[in-house]
């Protein structure tokens, strides 16, 4: 028998969100494939880099350190917020030096373009919403579906507890969820857009701009969801609030480098005709 009840509008909402977080990358690729001059080697190479970069080698570095700090975490909240600027710093670190990585050497053969780039966005962020995201969604709720009672009560209090506190989160938590791995692909295509930077313009400060963006930009959304409060419906509005700004400015940049890159071309093909 289970031993935790849950309302069917967090059920459907939990199982939405997995499906959006899940279908929604690979769907705006093949959009993305049918209208830009990028192959699928470039959206599996950009997964293979997150999965490298992240999973592989940022993840367990980062688990390590948190072992190791957890007790003067929990005594000083200053250590607390020089810990969540660490973590959004370290993620720009190593996410955008594997995108270079990615270019440099997966890519070494081939033209950059912006075409190529997006589709490496796509592929780097759509494995994070897929698998890193949307997997813990469906593992989460498959938990609290089958988790049996006699096991339940087997737990310490702090992990039963935590347990049942998600079966009463607000269904529109969990849709917000979804809208903000939405916007974190938005995020993702840019930065990768600004490092293939680095190769169109030759100048390697692209590469730093794009990690202080990551870094930036995941310190603005983690302080802002920690100032409201950290939990709850309000907190993780204003943290998707704060998503949207960066989901803004990332097309922003979108829009302008396209602009950019397709004057270019027709630069090249003017000289070439002439």
């Amino acid at each position: 028998m289970n031993a935790l009840e849950m309302p069917t509008t967090l059920i459907a909402a939990m199982s939405l969100s997995a499906a959006v977080m899940i279908v929604a990358p690979p769907v705006v690729a093949v959009w993305a494939r049918r209208r830009l001059a990028a192959r699928w080697t470039h959206f599996f190479l950009g997964a293979l880099t997150f999965f490298l970069f992240q999973l592989v080698t940022r993840v367990p570095l980062v688990a390590l350190a948190q072992v190791g700090l957890a007790e003067r975490l929990e005594a000083s909240v200053p250590l607390q917020w020089g810990w969540l600027a660490g973590l959004s710093l370290s993620a720009g670190l190593f996410e955008e030096t594997g995108r270079y990585v990615c270019f440099r050497w997966f890519l070494r053969r081939e033209q950059k373009s912006w075409d190529a780039a997006v589709m490496v966005g796509l592929g780097h962020g759509g494995l994070e919403s897929m698998l890193l995201v949307g997997g813990a969604v469906i593992a989460t709720l498959l938990t609290l579906l089958l988790l049996p009672a006699e096991v339940l009560v087997t737990l310490p209090p702090e992990a039963s507890e935590e347990l049942r506190a998600l079966t009463e989160q607000s269904p529109w938590t969990i849709a917000l969820g979804a809208a903000e791995r939405l916007m974190a692909l938005v995020l993702h295509v840019a930065l990768s857009v600004t490092v293939v930077q680095v190769f169109l313009r030759g100048e390697r400060r692209w590469l730093l701009v794009s990690i202080l963006a990551h870094g930036l930009a995941n310190t603005l959304v983690v302080s802002t969801m920690r100032l409201a409060g950290g939990e709850g419906l309000g907190a993780t509005l204003a943290a998707e609030g704060a998503m949207l700004l960066v989901a803004v400015a990332s097309a922003a940049w979108l829009v302008r480098t396209a602009r950019r890159q397709r004057g270019d071309e027709t630069s090249a093909r003017s000289t070439a005709a002439s």
